[in-house]
């Protein structure tokens, strides 16, 4: 019967049959009770001759999908008995928790009530369901805890968004209390009002990449421009262009894929350094106000401004300081812990404090308490969990990311265990003591790591070298693999859930090497940052070289203006590995590529960073052997200083400049 139950589950083409995490909103994974969802959904119409929720209207049907219970079969047709109709209402529910937990739990209930029928008894049976529904699996409870507080908060805020309002919320919190997880519950509220929902995160390793997580949100934003019809993307194309006038080029910078929605955009003037400044906020002000409306209010998600660029910084600025800006919701996560007086960010946020219209609130996430533990662990193990309470806070401090991590390392090495005996969970808490668990989570995913087959630890090692998000066929090309190796490797981190697809793809083996390339993100900056420690000294500049080699040199003869901050970011990761001059040069005019675009984007820190760089790996002889090199390279560095304000070292190179060059003309800046 189990095997029958799983193939009804597998019905294609029917809206009705979603489930409400498949739906993406329901800040959770999917997995296989999903599918017990959807044989809930099957059953109910073969009893009812309706679906569990009927509309025509997408939105109407996802609020009803997520906030509405469907009617008890029982009440539709009065022929079906109540003890059937309550089996389906508990494969209907919200909270995977709440439903049948294996379709062996489910057919025991069903055998029960056939033999009861088959007895002669009425039709008013009654027992409580899934008395013997085990998996064996050890399946914590996607749900926050200890949260309610904060939701109740940015959901008030969320109110003053949709009245027009711009609005700023700062979650401030240790890595892995759980702020990402907080603020993807604010995705439930923008479902009823068709609100776009953009996330980005900075990364600790692609520092010198500008403006990195509005790149990722807004690139985000213009997939799902793109995904929407003709008709559709005509309105869009006009909505920016009428927007950001002759000036889309600035933004081709930041977001690589406008292009596709607008056209290829026009070089734009060179100006003066407040001009500069000046045109970018003003073309991405005008850009964002085109999505924040009452129709469609914006969310945006930023996460880890402890690591962002002082490019971004401005940009956060020029947000907030739009008094044309409305229904724009601004949400940024940062570690307050990495973060001082004199931080960048903590500078912005009080020159932001200044501004006299600007709403700012502020949420600080602790860990959580005995209690709320308690609460956990008493939702997973189903029984008394006083004496294991006591040894997950004694090593976590109430960390909800290390609490998740220490639960699975102890169930993965048979630690807790289910007694299908006795159907309940059990462990040994002197045996868990003897075995020294680190009190550092990073050891704990470490060791993870460590136990899996060296081509997929090899795998993570690549990847997590590429950055904190990256895509297959990237990974496919560093590594040489056939992309079927890559796949399974790859879908281990996926079911040990130390990556997630982004997009669509919960399961590689879904997922067709044809289509468009398919990103993926490591799940955590905790668990990217074990891989990446899996990398040590030599071999992890290799790897950089690696990677800058092949994108280097990708079929397209040059290199994507998309992609070549990657590519300086990997070469310049390795630069002591280079063994040739031609490449020295190879790789300097790269930087020289950076250093224009950073320039023309007011990331001027960084193209201070990338030019000072070049500098280090000029040939010796560089005026004699490699003049106009050398005279674009000083040049740069000198524009440079000038526009960060260090005129002193400014004026030094000046000098070298006036000794160096051979006319007067050249003298002159451009």
């Amino acid at each position: 019967m189990q095997e029958e139950l799983v193939n009804l589950s597998h019905m294609e083409g029917n809206l009705n049959y979603i489930s409400p995490e498949q739906t993406g909103r329901m800040n959770r994974s999917v997995d296989y009770r999903t599918d017990l969802y959807s044989l809930g959904a099957t059953f109910y119409e073969l009893l009812t001759g309706h679906p569990p929720f009927e509309s025509i209207d997408l939105l109407e049907f996802i609020h009803n999908l997520l906030s509405k219970e469907p009617q008890p079969p029982y009440v539709s047709n009065t022929a079906i008995f109540p003890i059937i109709s309550k089996v389906i209402m508990k494969l209907l529910a919200k909270n995977a928790e709440d439903r049948y937990q294996s379709a062996e739990g489910l057919k025991k209930d069903l055998c029960q009530i056939q033999q009861a029928f088959q007895r002669g008894l009425s039709s008013e049976l009654d027992f409580e369901l899934a008395q013997h529904d085990a998996t064996g699996r050890l399946q914590i409870p996607q749900k926050l805890y200890g949260r309610a507080p904060e939701i109740r908060r940015i959901t008030e805020i969320w109110e003053q968004v949709l009245n027009g309002n711009t609005e700023m919320v700062l979650i401030a919190g240790y890595s892995g209390v759980g702020k990402t997880s907080l603020v993807r519950e604010v995705q439930k509220l923008g479902i009823y009002v068709n609100a776009w929902f953009l996330e980005g995160k900075f990364d600790q390793y692609q520092r010198t990449v500008p403006y990195y997580a509005f790149s990722q949100a807004l690139a985000q934003l213009i997939d799902m421009l793109l995904a929407q019809s003709d008709d559709r993307l005509h309105l869009w194309k006009d909505d920016i262009l009428n927007a950001i006038g002759q000036s889309g080029a600035v933004l081709s910078d930041i977001i690589p894929n406008l292009e596709l929605l607008i056209g290829k955009q026009p070089a734009v003037p060179a100006l003066g350094t407040q001009e500069t400044i000046n045109r970018m906020t003003i073309v991405f002000q005008s850009f964002i106000r085109v999505f924040s409306r009452s129709q469609h209010p914006l969310v945006l998600f930023v996460d880890d401004w402890q690591w962002a660029d002082s490019a971004s910084l401005q940009l956060l600025k020029a947000l907030m300081n739009d008094t044309e800006m409305s229904h724009l919701f601004l949400i940024d996560a940062y570690r307050d812990n990495e973060v001082y007086a004199a931080h960048p960010f903590i500078i912005t946020l009080n020159d932001l404090k200044n501004f006299h219209r600007l709403s700012i609130h502020s949420i600080f996430l602790k860990n959580l308490t005995m209690e709320n533990i308690h609460e956990l662990l008493t939702d997973t193990l189903s029984t008394e969990t006083a004496s294991l309470e006591a040894l997950i806070y004694e090593k976590t401090q109430g960390n909800p990311f290390f609490i998740l991590y220490l639960l699975n390392s102890l169930y993965e090495e048979g630690d807790i265990m289910f007694d299908f005996e006795h159907y309940q969970w059990r462990w040994s808490l002197e045996h868990i003591r003897q075995k020294g668990i680190s009190d550092n989570v990073v050891d704990l995913l470490l060791q993870q790591i460590q136990r899996f087959p060296r081509a997929i630890r090899q795998t993570l090692q690549v990847a997590a070298c590429i950055g904190n998000n990256f895509d297959i066929q990237t990974l496919r090309l560093i590594l040489g693999c056939s992309f079927e190796d890559l796949r399974e490797h790859l879908q281990r981190g996926l079911d040990e859930r130390l990556l997630i697809a982004k997009g669509t793809f919960d399961n590689l083996h879904l997922y067709e090497v044809s289509k468009d390339t398919l990103w993926l993100q490591f799940v955590h900056d905790r668990i990217h940052q074990a891989a990446y420690a899996l990398n040590e000294g030599h071999d992890r500049l290799e790897i950089h070289l690696t990677i800058a080699r092949l994108l280097a040199d990708l079929p397209d003869a040059e290199v994507p203006d998309s992609r070549i901050f990657e590519v300086v970011h990997h070469y310049n990761q390795s630069l002591n590995l280079l063994n040739s001059e031609e490449e020295q040069i190879r790789v300097i005019q790269f930087n020289l590529t950076a250093f224009e675009k950073a320039k023309n984007s007011s990331a001027y820190q960084l193209a201070l960073q990338l030019i000072k760089t070049v500098q280090t790996i000029l040939p010796p002889q560089c005026w004699q052997q490699h003049y106009s090199l050398a005279q674009r390279v000083y040049t740069a560095l000198h524009e440079a200083l000038f526009l960060n304000n260090d005129y002193d070292q400014a004026d030094q190179i000046f000098e070298i400049l006036k000794q160096r060059l051979h006319t007067t003309l050249e003298r002159v800046p451009s």
